[in-house]
């Protein structure tokens, strides 16, 4: 939750024209974008949204953000992560 909304501050904060509308792209919403560039599992639509400028770097780091965090949830799920006793 915490990248969700500090993802959505950041995106919020970068200029506009740093994003380009793609086809079929749906309104822009910083929330909706930052959840669908960081969760690899899902499609919101909003990755027809083209980044560049620094909103590229800060799409780039939450989509690696995103599969490190699915990566460990998976890795979780299949007990490779368990506490030392």
């Amino acid at each position: 939750m915490a990248l969700i909304v500090g993802g959505a501050f950041v995106v919020d904060g970068l200029p506009r024209s740093d994003f380009m509308e793609g086809s079929g792209a749906p309104a822009f919403n910083a929330l909706l974008y930052t959840v669908d560039v960081l969760l690899p599992f899902i499609d919101l639509g909003y990755s027809r949204w083209a980044a560049g400028g620094g909103a590229q770097i800060v799409t780039v780091v939450l989509v690696v953000l995103g599969w490190v965090l699915a990566t460990a949830v998976i890795a979780a799920f299949a007990g490779v992560l368990r506490r030392g006793d």
